[in-house]
């Protein structure tokens, strides 16, 4: 799990743009399913043939979120 969290912070800036606003799953230094929801990123891992425990799961914000303080 060690090595996924090194290749996350490597790839951030990649998946940002490749994935904003997108829970992904993480496994072996690889996303092998991603989606709006986190619920459908685990059925995407179980239809896959993985267990849920074996993948890294991750949120990557929307790009350009801005928060405004009133």
């Amino acid at each position: 799990m060690e090595e996924e969290i090194k290749w996350i912070k490597m790839h951030f800036k990649e998946l940002e743009e490749k994935y904003p606003g997108n829970y992904l799953a993480i496994l072996n230094n690889e996303v092998i399913a991603f989606g709006s929801t986190g619920k459908e990123v685990i059925e995407q891992v179980k239809r896959k043939g993985f267990k849920e425990e074996e993948p890294r799961f991750i949120h990557i914000p929307a790009a350009k979120t801005v928060f405004y303080r009133c």
